[in-house]
């Protein structure tokens, strides 16, 4: 079996499409030495060094020096060039980031991580959701098979896409060995000065934009107790409408308290996260919610949302908040900060509930739809 990868995603700065198709890759050479791997790489700029190295002969690499806006664009309308001119003849195409690519013959299959472009228009920029709304329906209904990150993902996909519930499989992402509680160290005293952490603090891991509810966070932050003896850390690069969050931030005068880390690097977040009192995810939407989950193996106490896919990843293993209630997510920081034995009982439950998920799942499972489609 030939099996071709759209993978150019792992080139840019790694988020959740990047990270998922990273680990996915990465995990299929360690399980599979027997089919084969066409991975697809374009961009406009000559970034050949930042593909991953994977030593498999059964992998192969495959980068072209193309605009991926202009090729999306392509793709979208006029539906040329084929993948197959670029790969070659596959059995099937996986795309990851909600592309489809065109196919001349085999079977195809796109990953779809949330709707949230559907879902919650008001979270989603104007011409992300025109695309999405108008693109991605078609895209599913030609694929021979989706893959959604949860079921709540796949709900989504049947209400707001009308795809039968027997073409979605859901395979839930994985977690990285490198997320585990981590000794007190050296390297943990140079992440905490790297990014000017002097203190306790409670942490947030993801994109800064309005769907991550951080101006929820910020308002509940100010309104508790812990503001007097915990930082607020957020860890991410800056997405749509970021401003409105240091305006905020400004505004309540906790320029002092909260912490901008920007973009922060896989091989920094282990360490973030053990440094961490308390982890606060008050999402409006998930698809899945790999921080928490990170979060949850590491050893920290997590409070995430009660929507959406998140009670799927944190099961009994955390607390959970209403994002529209401010005034109770800032009591649950306050009531898991003070209490040492819940903090405890959160750590226990979120180990073990973190142990359920793994990258080598996630390929096995993927690598077994791979063998299913082909035999139909």
């Amino acid at each position: 079996m030939r099996i071709g990868i759209d993978a150019r995603s792992v080139l840019k700065q790694r988020s959740g499409v990047g990270n998922y198709t990273f680990n996915l890759i990465q995990h299929l050479s360690r399980l599979d030495q027997k089919n084969r791997y066409v991975l697809f790489y374009s961009h406009h700029l000559d970034v050949k060094s930042a593909i991953p190295k994977i030593e498999n002969p059964n992998f192969e690499s495959k980068f072209f020096r193309f605009p991926n806006k202009l090729l999306n664009l392509l793709w979208g309308t006029v539906r040329v060039p084929k993948i197959d001119w670029f790969v070659g003849d596959v059995d099937i195409y996986h795309s990851p980031n909600y592309c489809l690519n065109i196919l001349a013959r085999g079977k195809s299959l796109m990953t779809i991580h949330d709707l949230n472009f559907l879902a919650y228009k008001q979270f989603t920029i104007a011409s992300g959701r025109w695309h999405y709304a108008f693109k991605i329906k078609n895209y599913a209904q030609k694929v021979d098979a989706v893959i959604a990150d949860s079921e709540s993902t796949r709900n989504e996909i049947m209400k707001y896409l009308k795809i039968p519930e027997e073409k979605i499989h859901v395979i839930y992402l994985g977690c990285s060995q490198a997320y585990r509680p981590l000794p007190e160290t050296v390297m943990m005293q140079k992440i905490r000065a790297k990014y000017k952490i002097k203190g306790d603090f409670i942490l947030y891991v993801g994109t800064l934009e309005p769907r991550k509810n951080l101006k929820g966070l910020i308002q509940a932050y100010d309104q508790s107790r812990a503001k007097e003896d915990f930082l607020l850390v957020l860890a991410g690069g800056k997405g749509w409408k970021y401003k409105h969050i240091f305006d905020l931030v400004k505004q309540l005068k906790l320029e002092e308290r909260v912490i901008f880390c920007g973009y922060v690097p896989d091989s920094d977040l282990p360490a973030l996260y053990n440094g961490a009192s308390l982890f606060v995810y008050p999402s409006f939407y998930e698809g899945f919610g790999l921080p928490p989950l990170e979060a949850m193996a590491c050893g920290t106490p997590v409070i995430v949302s009660h929507t959406t896919s998140l009670p799927e990843v944190v099961g009994d293993a955390g607390i959970y908040v209403d994002p529209f209630d401010i005034e109770q997510i800032s009591y649950s920081i306050d009531t898991v900060l003070s209490d040492s034995k819940l903090c405890n009982t959160l750590r226990k439950k979120g180990l073990e509930r973190a142990k359920l998920f793994s990258w080598e799942k996630t390929a096995r499972e993927t690598k077994e739809l791979y063998q299913q489609l082909t035999s139909q």
